[in-house]
Parts: C-alpha cells; sequence; structure tokens
C-alpha cells in the first residue's frame, strides 16, 4: 500500500511537470502567433490611415485646449483592419515597440 501511495505520487508530479511544459510550449507559440498577427494588422492600419485620413497638423503650444467638453468631437475617426475598429498607432519608445489601438 505504502509503496502504492509512492508510484502514485511519482506519476502524478511526472504528469504536473509535463504539463507545465505543455503549456509553456502554448504560451510560447501564442506569443509568437500574436506578434505575427499584430505586426500585420500593424502595417494594414498605418496604410489605412495613411490613405483615408485628411493630412492632419499636431496642435501646437500656442493652440489653446478646447474650452468645454462640448468642443472636443463625440466619434473619433476608425479604420476597420480584420473586423477590427482601429483609431491610431500606440508608439512606446521607451519599450521600442508599437501597437495599433482599437
Amino acid at each position: 500500500m505504502r509503496k502504492l501511495i509512492g508510484i502514485s505520487c511519482v506519476l502524478l508530479g511526472v504528469l504536473c511537470i509535463l504539463g507545465a511544459i505543455g503549456f509553456m510550449a502554448y504560451n510560447r507559440w501564442e506569443d509568437k502567433n500574436a506578434e505575427k498577427i499584430a505586426q500585420d494588422i500593424l502595417e494594414d492600419v498605418q496604410s489605412m490611415i495613411a490613405e483615408s485620413l485628411p493630412e492632419q497638423t499636431l496642435p501646437d503650444e500656442t493652440t489653446p485646449p478646447p474650452d468645454d467638453i462640448e468642443d472636443i468631437p463625440a466619434e473619433m475617426a476608425t479604420v476597420k483592419v480584420s473586423g477590427y475598429d482601429c483609431i491610431g498607432i500606440i508608439s512606446v519608445p521607451v519599450l521600442n515597440c508599437r501597437f495599433a489601438g482599437e
């Protein structure tokens, strides 16, 4: 009986280790797949934003902010890419990465 409990614990430990290795492999695969999809969407968003939105200038320091909440547009311009409504591109220079915002 004692030997059976020991063997069961060893088998359970081996199964847990194999499960952890499987989860780790799946997470790495999912990470690579998500990165590839994000890069594809980012390229599409960049090209579609450049084509569909009018040339906009960034506000400079002399441009006053809106006085009232009513001066802010109610809806943002969006671009539909692969079924997602994207509103722009987020860039994080410290991390050296860019994302398409939805």
